[in-house]
């Protein structure tokens, strides 16, 4: 009985500091700062998204517009969503973009 109530004991102080240990290791890894990025991969990012944006929506609305069995009231809605995102893409995220730039200087 008695050597039972001492393994018990050394296996939850084995197991406690193993946890302990791991925790360490864990702890340096989750809390240091990601490394910083260069600057030009966030402007590479803010100028290529309203591109892909006019892209996509160009070829949502050519496809509407040319493609005869496609041109009913539900892709209606389709296509002014897409003129609407067409629209944000040229008008709205470029000054957001300019912004975003000028402030960050």
């Amino acid at each position: 009985m008695k050597e039972q109530d001492q393994v018990v004991p050394r296996r939850r102080d084995e197991l406690q500091r193993k946890m302990n240990s791991t925790d360490d290791v864990f702890a340096d890894f989750v809390t240091s700062p990601p490394p910083p990025l260069s600057p030009h991969w966030g402007l590479l990012a803010l100028f290529v998204i309203p591109v892909w944006i006019v892209a996509g929506n160009s070829l949502v609305l050519l496809a509407l517009l040319l493609q005869r069995h496609l041109q009913n009231m539900s892709n209606r809605v389709i296509a002014s969503l897409a003129v609407t995102d067409f629209l944000l893409a040229l008008v709205v995220v470029p000054l957001s973009i300019y912004q975003l730039v000028r402030t960050s200087l």
